[in-house]
């Protein structure tokens, strides 16, 4: 069956019926695929072209290509280029895999500039009935890496490299002061040796005149 084009707006309706229905089912038959196609199918592909009118008399250029705004991949599932807002329950399940793997990644492309990310959040969970009408914030990951949970709050990186670098400078100190230390240290027992020395010498000096003064009474006892 050849591709059908509609022009214009399709809407689809349907009754509620009394049991489990489909509003619209998509059925793709399977069948062997080449390396790399199932990656670049859709189930669902919702594109934005923009409006290209060629110049009468002019150049032509080629029209550009569509925008993909919003899809359903054969290959991974879901992909939109917009935002999504969902009312409900959403339930994430990550596959039984013996391999490492991320249930959840939340990538941002670019915050611009530092001034942006204390004003940013990767998430942000919030009570709406605790704070009406924008909610009360009770789980957040700020662009900077701040995770705040109720009452409790992480500290960012730029909080932790502070402290990091206020540690280094502690522990410079610490050297620079042990340093010191260590040459007064040297110094005293300098000083402490050349005391020793210094009673050495008199202790010599002493004994000397001990010896002497001996010879003296020996001698004086001989002639007595």
């Amino acid at each position: 069956m050849p591709n059908q084009v509609i022009q214009g707006t399709l809407d689809i309706e349907t009754s509620t019926p009394p049991t489990a229905f489909d509003a619209l089912t998509i059925n793709v038959r399977a069948g062997i695929i080449p390396s790399g196609a199932l990656e670049q199918s859709n189930y669902i592909a919702i594109r934005e072209t923009a409006f290209h009118r060629p110049v009468v008399g002019g150049p032509q250029t080629p029209p550009p290509p569509p925008i993909g705004i919003f899809s359903v991949r054969a290959s991974d599932g879901l992909v939109s280029s917009k935002s999504i807002e969902a009312e409900g329950i959403i339930k994430i399940t990550g596959p039984n895999s013996p391999q490492p793997f991320n249930v959840l990644t939340v990538n941002a492309a670019s915050f611009a500039v530092p001034a942006n990310l204390s004003q940013s959040y990767f998430i942000i969970a919030s009570d709406i009935g605790a704070a009406p009408p924008n909610g009360l914030v009770r789980f957040s990951v700020r662009a900077d890496g701040l995770l705040s949970a109720g009452t409790i709050q992480s500290p960012t990186i730029d909080q932790l490299q502070q402290r990091i670098d206020a540690l280094e400078a502690q522990i410079q100190a610490l050297t620079a002061n042990s340093g010191a230390l260590s040459a007064d240290i040297t110094g005293v027992s300098a000083q402490l040796n050349a005391g020793l020395g210094e009673l050495q010498g008199q202790v010599d000096e002493l004994s000397g005149q001990l010896s002497s003064l001996s010879g003296e009474v020996s001698s004086l006892e001989t002639r007595t």
